[in-house]
């Protein structure tokens, strides 16, 4: 029997005090959480990371299962996106679901970029169309053309 389809929304929300004790709060509440995503090398705590940017809150059939913060910067005269942090937990593979509409949520930005540790998202975002722009101590900062 197939699964039964997800309905997905990606919902901006406001960048406010509440939300970022919220982000700061699932990694402390979390056990060894930051410590796996973590791509600063000890230096940034989550709070630190997110700070000024856009928050995004990734819905599935009216749940929230991801939490994703965006960074839009200037390079010359084009303007890239970053995603500096995302956590969440499904029943479906997040990357594969979501990934195309942070994309498309991008659009009209040269490219998209992100830093992992994780092997496993590194083979997921290489399926994807994403590739290896630098990698250090373990870290890989990954980026696709959009």
């Amino acid at each position: 029997m197939a699964p039964a389809l997800v309905d997905l929304a990606c919902i901006p929300e406001p960048f406010d005090g509440e939300r970022l004790q919220e982000v700061a709060r699932a990694f402390e509440e979390t056990p060894g959480l930051w410590a796996k995503v973590d791509t600063s090398g000890g230096t940034l705590g989550a709070a630190e990371l997110v700070h000024g940017h856009t928050l995004c809150r990734v819905y599935a059939d009216g749940e929230p299962v991801l939490l994703y913060v965006l960074q839009f910067y200037q390079v010359e005269n084009r303007t890239e996106a970053f995603i500096t942090a995302a956590f969440g937990r499904a029943a479906f593979d997040l990357c594969r679901a979501v990934l195309p509409l942070i994309e498309r949520q991008c659009a009209g930005c040269a490219g998209l970029g992100i830093r992992t540790k994780r092997r496993g998202l590194m083979r997921k975002l290489g399926a994807a169309g994403y590739a290896v722009v630098n990698e250090a101590n373990g870290v890989a900062e990954m980026r696709k053309a959009l």
